[in-house]
């Protein structure tokens, strides 16, 4: 499990382009704001080191891609299956 400092400092890094990311998955402000805390528990609680920032960052926007998928896949399952 990751530090405090360690989530704050990867909050503070990566929370704008998480939140473009899953707005222009899913449209909504209300949606975006829901998927970010579960974006950063995945992080608090992967405790593997990350070989550099390239992985990290590439790591914050598959599981952001994947949260917001997830989402979409609840609401709209017949239509994810359709158009994905």
């Amino acid at each position: 499990m990751r530090s405090e400092r360690e989530v704050n400092l990867a909050i503070d890094k990566y929370v704008n382009l998480i939140t473009r990311i899953c707005f222009l998955f899913l449209k909504n402000e209300a949606d975006t704001q829901d998927v970010l805390p579960s974006v950063f528990l995945k992080y608090l609680k992967h405790d593997k080191p990350f070989e550099s920032e390239e992985h990290e960052k590439a790591r914050f926007i598959r599981v952001s891609i994947n949260a917001c998928k997830d989402i979409l896949k609840k609401f709209f399952p017949l239509a994810y299956r359709i158009f994905r």
